[in-house]
């Protein structure tokens, strides 16, 4: 199989672990913020490799994780395959409407007891 099709693969092999996905997006964050802060430009295949690991935690990063992701890209110039920002984005659509209905609950919890 060519490169681009190995690296498809790779992203598409589950982790089947939420805290080893969450860690290796903590992990890809901390190595696109080095190659920022030591003006270090990867190789593209290194980008797609690290954006293949970074898909696995995509369903359980916070807006603050994703934004600090594509603040990443910019600054190293690089653009993700559409498909890859395209999961980024409904991920990150559903944490922000769990996070919306949490708000909502506790709302109303608050609420009950100000009540009482």
């Amino acid at each position: 199989p060519s490169q681009q099709q190995q690296q498809q693969q790779q992203q598409q092999r589950p982790c089947h672990d939420r805290a080893t996905a969450c860690r290796l997006l903590a992990d890809v964050n901390a190595s696109m913020l080095a190659c920022v802060l030591l003006r270090y430009q990867p190789p593209p295949h290194v980008m797609h490799q690290l954006v293949g690991l970074a898909h696995e935690g995509l369903p359980w990063a916070s807006p603050a994780e994703v934004a600090d992701m594509l603040w990443a890209f910019a600054k190293l110039r690089y653009v993700p395959h559409r498909a890859w920002l395209a999961a980024c984005f409904s991920a990150t659509g559903r944490v922000l409407h769990r996070q919306a209905l949490q708000q909502q609950h506790l709302r109303k919890q608050l609420a009950q007891q100000q009540q009482e």
